[in-house]
């Protein structure tokens, strides 16, 4: 298995619940986000420890292949690991957003666009997340609510507890809203679109960087009834949260030891602490070990791993998240 040292990203929205969380230094501040699992170029964890220590995701691809990846991964992507993982202290609201898809995003930028799901961590009584237009616009409403400032009276508002999950599409609007503290699993890409930012300035005094004429050419319109996802959390079974082409992710809740089977899944496995804490033996594989998964940490199995066995030292929540 593999262990990584998170980067840090400060923010103008973030806060003090990241660095509190991962028992990091009490001077950080203003962390807004945690990539915990990233090839993203530019900003690619590192090994924390290990014969592997110092390399990057994309050296351990390189080096390792379908091993670490799995067949099906590495004959899909490469050396490139698709996905990234990430936690998200909201102490102010985030800008109102959106991503594009593979297409918009090659074509612009040349790079993947940007599929996600939100897990909520913890949440303050006030804790909402806004996800979704309220109700189905035309793109000429769209432009007049922008015009006017209002557009997040357009965005369907959730109040939020612990273990909500949404999903979002690329073309969906959201914004995580304060006192939320989200685990993000997402594609590998750190492509967005602000449409709405409160008037806030950057740390020179300028406004924000906003990009309608971007959004509007991948936002969808139209409204869903729901945009929760509802799920029945199963005690040491796992429980379905999100599933695509591009990441499958399920929710362990633990009491007693579990052994999880990931030989069939022919794919790199993830899983990050969500709550509690637990012990992860992998017994096969490279670098077979074993390891203490605290909330707020993640490790990396390898795909030629093919039995983990998950003990609860406390009651514990773990996100499983592989390429399917």
């Amino acid at each position: 298995m593999f262990l990584f040292k998170e980067v840090y990203k400060e923010t103008i929205w973030g806060g003090d619940l990241i660095a509190s969380m991962k028992g990091s230094s009490p001077t950080l501040h203003h962390i807004g986000e945690s990539w915990e699992l990233s090839g993203v170029p530019g900003h690619e964890t590192l090994v924390s420890e290990g014969p592997d220590k110092g390399k990057s995701l994309s050296e351990l691809a390189a080096e390792y292949g379908s091993s670490l990846l799995g067949r099906h991964v590495y004959g899909r992507f490469g050396t490139e690991f698709p996905l990234l993982v990430k936690f998200i202290d909201a102490h102010a609201d985030l800008s109102i957003q959106v991503h594009p898809d593979d297409r918009h995003a090659q074509s612009r930028h040349g790079c993947n666009g940007k599929t996600e799901m939100w897990y909520v961590m913890d949440s303050s009584a006030e804790g909402r997340l806004l996800v979704g237009f309220d109700h189905t616009m035309s793109a000429e409403e769209y432009d007049a609510s922008v015009a006017h400032g209002d557009i997040a009276s357009k965005v369907r508002s959730h109040n939020v507890k612990s273990g909500d999950v949404f999903f979002l599409p690329p073309g969906r609007i959201h914004a995580a809203c304060a006192g939320v503290l989200l685990a993000e699993i997402q594609q590998s890409s750190d492509i967005t679109y602000r449409i709405y930012d409160y008037g806030r300035k950057d740390q020179d005094g300028n406004p924000r960087e906003l990009h309608h004429k971007e959004a509007r050419e991948v936002l969808d319109f139209t409204s869903l009834r729901d945009y929760r996802t509802h799920y029945t959390p199963q005690a040491n079974k796992p429980s379905r949260l999100a599933t695509c082409q591009y990441f499958s992710t399920e929710l362990l809740e633990l009491n007693h030891p579990t052994e999880l089977d990931v030989a069939p899944l022919d794919s790199f496995c993830i899983l990050t602490c969500v709550d509690g804490e637990a012990e992860v033996a992998q017994r096969d594989g490279l670098h077979p070990q074993t390891t203490r998964l605290k909330k707020g940490h993640t490790l990396l199995l390898p795909a030629n791993a093919t039995t983990v066995v998950l003990t609860p030292l406390l009651s514990s929540k773990l996100l499983q998240v592989w390429v399917p």
